[in-house]
């Protein structure tokens, strides 16, 4: 199994900013659980002077609150729908609305990590039993995903893991801003 996460080459300056009065409210997309229906478009906003070509280039993008993909990855994610649900998202770079960009909704939450083997603590001080902070990372056995292709961690609901069928089948479609990171041997967080 591996860690989905965004590219070291996605810079700071393609991160969008999440609207908040216009878009549902973004734990829905992060709860782990299916949304039969969302009141509003989710809408990211990015106005810094950005290349438009260098942007398009990314099929996974960052907000300051969640993640969304492009018709490629959404493709992908397509493919697996006990896994993920799809919400269609308006994007704006500048005033330009960008078309064909997607919320994803990963509604399966497993055990992951391995917490005997990950270092870790308590998020907030006074919720020892709350939200984890890890500084190392490893994961379980790739059996742990049950049959799954794409879950949240359920000891880090903001990590999402992939199998290695969804990880090939990315790399196959040449998708860009993505990377797999394999934690089966620990890693620093």
């Amino acid at each position: 199994m591996y860690l989905l996460d965004i590219s070291e080459s996605y810079s700071e300056i393609f991160w969008f900013k999440y609207d908040q009065k216009l878009s549902p409210d973004h734990l829905l997309f992060i709860s782990g659980e299916t949304q039969s229906t969302i009141a509003a478009t989710p809408t990211f906003r990015n106005n810094k002077k950005v290349s438009r070509s260098r942007l398009l280039a990314f099929d996974l993008l960052q907000s300051d609150t969640l993640e969304f993909v492009s018709q490629a990855m959404a493709e992908v994610l397509r493919q697996y729908p006990d896994d993920v649900q799809l919400f269609p998202a308006d994007v704006y770079l500048k005033e330009e609305r960008l078309e064909g960009f997607y919320v994803f909704n990963v509604i399966q939450t497993l055990p992951c990590i391995d917490l005997e083997y990950s270092q870790h603590a308590p998020m907030f001080g006074f919720m020892p039993g709350g939200p984890l902070r890890f500084s190392t990372l490893q994961t379980l056995p790739p059996a742990a995903l049950a049959g799954h292709h794409l879950v949240r961690a359920k000891e880090s609901s903001q990590r999402i893991f992939v199998s290695q069928q969804l990880k090939q089948q990315c790399e196959a479609s040449a998708l860009g801003g993505l990377r797999f990171v394999d934690c089966s041997n620990g890693i620093r967080v």
